[in-house]
Order: structure tokens, then sequence, then C-alpha cells
């Protein structure tokens, strides 16, 4: 294999793994504005319920529309699936990782697939 090739080579190996890091970074990003958002309805349909409970009401049609609002955010969430649970320790600095991340934030490492097997 020639110079010219190695380099594409490379170059391609750079790029495709630039793209699994901003996919990565996007995706979590989206998780984690759900889940500020669901965090934000639980709390506003908490002091909407107070209030009704507090004036001995049944629930209104705000506090429905809440409750709508968050079964459709979390079905949204849902699509993410669940690495919460999952982890993965780098090598190199010790820190515990997602489950999807390509390279450590501590540290800079990449993450070897094998690695992510736990």
């Amino acid at each position: 294999m020639g110079l010219k090739e190695t380099f594409r080579k490379a170059c391609d190996d750079v790029k495709s793994t630039a793209k699994k890091v901003s996919d990565s970074v996007k995706n979590e990003y989206k998780k984690n504005q759900l889940t500020k958002e669901l965090d934000d309805m639980y709390l506003m349909l908490g002091k909407i319920r107070f209030s009704e409970l507090s004036e001995q009401k049944d629930s209104t049609e705000e506090s429905e529309k809440i409750y709508a609002e968050i079964c459709r955010l979390k079905t949204e969430l849902s699509s993410f699936g669940s690495t919460e649970d999952k982890s993965v320790i780098c090598e190199v600095c010790g820190k515990e990782l997602p489950v999807d991340v390509v390279f450590c934030p501590f540290c800079g490492t990449e993450i070897k697939k094998e690695d992510t097997e736990n």
C-alpha cells in the first residue's frame, strides 16, 4: 500500500471516528434535554396536583395535559435505549463511563468495543 492510500485510509478512519463521536454527543445532548424537560413537567404537575388536592378538586384539564406530555416525553426518551445501568471503566484513568462512549471524556483514551461488554 502506497503512502497516498495509507494517508487516505487514515483520513477515512479519522472521519469515521469523528462521526461516531459527534453522533454520540448529539444523542446524549438530546437525551439530557428530554430528561430536563421531563423533570420540569413532573415539578409542574406536582405543583398543580397539590393545588388541586388543597382545593379538594379532581384532576383539571391542565393537569391532564401535563400528564399526557409526560407520557409523550417518556416514550421519546425510551427511544434512546436504556444504557444508564450499563457502564465501562476507562483502562487509563479509571473513570466510570456510559457504555456507548467512543473516547473517554476525562483522558481522551479510545474505548475499544470489547471493553464495553460489561
